[in-house]
């Protein structure tokens, strides 16, 4: 998980406002919900305001068991990113603060079904 966050930090860092982050996993160990927490942890490191666009993954021909979770495991997320400095963020890294603005959640639903 420290690597993910380290990478999506250098990532946001990268962007220029206005732009588009996609960044993906394809552990079946890291949970969607896992990967979000680390996105908001790296943009709150890097104080850049980030919007969720869409959260993705494997498309309608790669279904997923009920009893295994874990077979949903490519998860491919859009990101709009904001201006440096200007969200909120840490001093120290490990201070709590308001988590970046992530707007509303597109469905992860495939749209083709």
């Amino acid at each position: 998980m420290a690597k993910y966050r380290d990478l999506n930090r250098l990532a946001l860092e990268a962007v220029r406002p206005g732009g588009l982050l996609l960044t993906c996993s394809c552990s079946g160990l890291v949970s969607e919900e896992m990967y979000l927490g680390v996105l908001r942890e790296a943009a709150l490191d890097v104080r850049r305001e980030v919007r969720l666009l869409a959260v993705s993954g494997a498309a309608a021909d790669h279904p997923v068991a009920g009893a295994f979770p874990e077979g949903r495991y490519l998860k491919a997320v859009f990101i709009a990113v904001g201006a440096a400095g200007s969200g909120p963020g840490r001093s120290d890294g490990t201070a709590s603060r308001p988590r970046p603005e992530w707007g509303r959640p597109m469905s992860t639903e495939n749209p083709a079904r």
